[in-house]
């Protein structure tokens, strides 16, 4: 019995010596979980919200860019009221002032101005195409596609035609 429990001891020996040899070499090759193997979740954790983060922000830029082509119309249908406006002011003006004084003169000059930048933005809106911005420089209109803003557009333009 002493004979076969040595033989048995040994056999026992020898398998957890190749087991150790191969699960040595297999840890080897995968040294990520040898090595980080304590770390692995805060790791993935890590990793994952720097993913979600990443996809964030550039959904974020994504939608910065679409509002801020639609602040460009927004910007300019505003200046469109402030335009009406203005020239509802100046038709005002010109009622009280002596003709051919300067301030009739400057106030005909200002209503063609503005007839002029209302009715170029209106097109622009209508049609699509280039007008002012307020800075002065060009911007280009994609027409309005919309049912409801045509529908708006043409009844403005038919209010705006005879003048």
């Amino acid at each position: 019995m002493a004979t076969l429990s040595l033989g048995s001891s040994d056999a026992i020996d020898r398998n957890n010596a190749t087991t150790s040899s191969n699960s040595s070499s297999a840890n080897h090759g995968n040294s990520f979980g040898v090595r980080y193997g304590k770390y692995r979740g805060i790791l993935m954790s890590v990793a994952l919200f720097i993913l979600l983060d990443a996809s964030v922000m550039i959904l974020n830029f994504y939608v910065s860019f679409e509002i801020a082509d639609d602040a460009v119309g927004i910007n300019l249908a505003g200046r469109q009221r402030m335009l009406s406006q203005r020239m509802a002011k100046t038709l005002y003006s010109l009622k009280s002032e002596l003709p051919n004084s300067p301030e009739y003169l400057a106030s005909v000059k200002e209503l063609k101005n503005s007839e002029s930048l209302f009715d170029e933005t209106l097109t622009a809106f209508s049609q699509g195409g280039s007008t002012h911005s307020a800075g002065k420089n060009w911007v280009i209109l994609p027409k309005v596609k919309s049912m409801d803003g045509q529908q708006f557009l043409t009844e403005a333009a038919e209010i705006w035609l005879p003048y």
